[in-house]
């Protein structure tokens, strides 16, 4: 058994190397794929060095004992930071982004009494270590760090699911397919890390208690993040570029007045401030906030013509053109379509529609897939050709989609929907 989790470590570390080297080669999403690559380095690293250990190479090679003691407090921060800048192409490295390596460097340096160890030295520790009777100020050494590790991976598994869901949030603003911008895969990898966080922390109290076989907490660390090297690799080299366009989503409600094309925002550039139960209208820009402990509430930045305006412009191509049909429509494409600009198209939609641009144009997708699944003649037809007709751009998008808007799988709604044909 041993001798294979050696195999599977070595496995795992020489793939994350090369997975590694792939990503800081790849010339699209360039920050991110470098913090990915520096992740799976730093796996990669810890693989190898804990098939060096399982392998008992440590008395042949004393010098790279306890080399990855600092390693697991990067492994939640890079997650993180890869996130941030998946989520975000356009978003840059900053200086303060190093200080989420500071755990791991202050462990480096509470350490490094070992780390200088002479040959002998170091020998004659691991053999404590062995036999369990480790010096006192080791054990407080590893005991410290131990909960450290635990703490940096929840700490930063909640802030990358936060990332994650906020990121969804903002590219259901912007793009009509998720299928390839979302990030939920990396909710996957952080319910796995916490997965597999609270399984070493119970083989680690298990395993004095002889409850489980010495070392099983290693063992399971060496599957699971081999496991994770691949996920890793494999979804990074797939993930494509997301620029994020900042839009301004309104803070309030805006106000409607009724002109023939139906309810319209009011004027823009009118801001109301609230001074002590006091209100007075002011003309402004479009900026909210507090200054001196005033309220400011924004505004809709759409006139009445304005939204009469884009409102026609949208039906035509929409309704009309079916602009719904591109699998890849997004709302910067969109808005180009009819002359108008991201920010203006995402707050009519907000404002007067009611629905994100995601929701809004699968509405008009799955209406027209109703419409084909009840049609006679497309009863031979396969769901799938259905969906990429109405503009889906596979059938599992397709199918999460209808669910959501239907409450219903396509299957189900045609089987619903279309009376059975008479009896042969």
């Amino acid at each position: 058994m041993r001798s294979a989790l050696v195999v599977l470590s070595l496995l795992g570390g020489v793939q994350g190397v090369f997975l590694a080297a792939a990503l800081s080669f790849r010339p699209t999403n360039r920050r991110a794929n470098r913090l990915l690559a520096a992740l799976l380095l730093a796996m990669a690293t810890y693989l190898i060095v804990g098939a060096y250990h399982l392998g008992g190479y440590v008395s042949r090679w004393p010098w790279a004992f306890g080399w990855t003691h600092p390693l697991p407090l990067l492994f939640g921060p890079l997650v993180y930071l890869y996130a941030r800048h998946a989520a975000d192409a356009d978003r840059p490295l900053r200086a303060v982004d190093v200080l989420h390596a500071m755990p791991a460097i202050i462990l480096v340096g509470w350490s490094l009494p070992v780390y200088l160890l002479p040959a002998s030295e170091k020998l004659a520790l691991y053999a404590q270590m062995q036999a369990r009777h480790i010096p006192e100020t080791l054990v407080q050494n590893l005991w410290a760090s131990w909960w450290l590790k635990i703490t940096s991976g929840a700490v930063y598994t909640v802030a990358t699911i936060r990332v994650v869901r906020r990121h969804r949030r903002a590219v259901e603003q912007q793009y009509s397919s998720l299928r390839s911008v979302t990030l939920d895969w990396l909710v996957l990898l952080g319910a796995a890390s916490a997965a597999a966080w609270g399984v070493v922390i119970a083989a680690g109290a298990a395993e004095p208690l002889r409850l489980v076989p010495q070392g099983t907490g290693d063992q399971l660390v060496a599957v699971v993040m081999t496991a994770a090297i691949f996920l890793l690799g494999y979804r990074g080299l797939q993930q494509p570029e997301i620029h994020v366009i900042e839009v301004p989503l309104p803070t309030q409600a805006p106000r409607v007045a009724a002109v023939d094309s139906g309810p319209v925002a009011v004027a823009s550039d009118e801001r109301v401030i609230e001074r002590g139960g006091e209100r007075s209208g002011e003309r402004s820009g479009e900026r909210s906030g507090e200054r001196s402990g005033e309220r400011i509430l924004e505004r809709s930045s759409l006139t009445p013509g304005t939204v009469r305006a884009l409102k026609d412009r949208l039906h035509q191509a929409m309704e009309k053109e079916q602009a719904w049909r591109d699998a890849e429509l997004t709302l910067g494409s969109l808005a180009q379509e009819i002359g108008t600009t991201p920010h203006k198209l995402s707050e009519l939609l907000n404002t007067q529609v009611g629905q994100s641009f995601h929701d809004y144009v699968n509405g008009f997708r799955v209406a027209e897939g109703q419409r084909r699944l009840r049609e006679p003649g497309d009863a031979h037809r396969a769901v799938l050709t259905l969906a990429l007709d109405a503009g889906f751009a596979s059938k599992s998008t397709f199918n999460a989609v209808f669910r959501r808007q239907t409450g219903m799988t396509p299957s189900a709604w045609r089987a619903a929907h279309v009376p059975p044909g008479p009896p042969v």
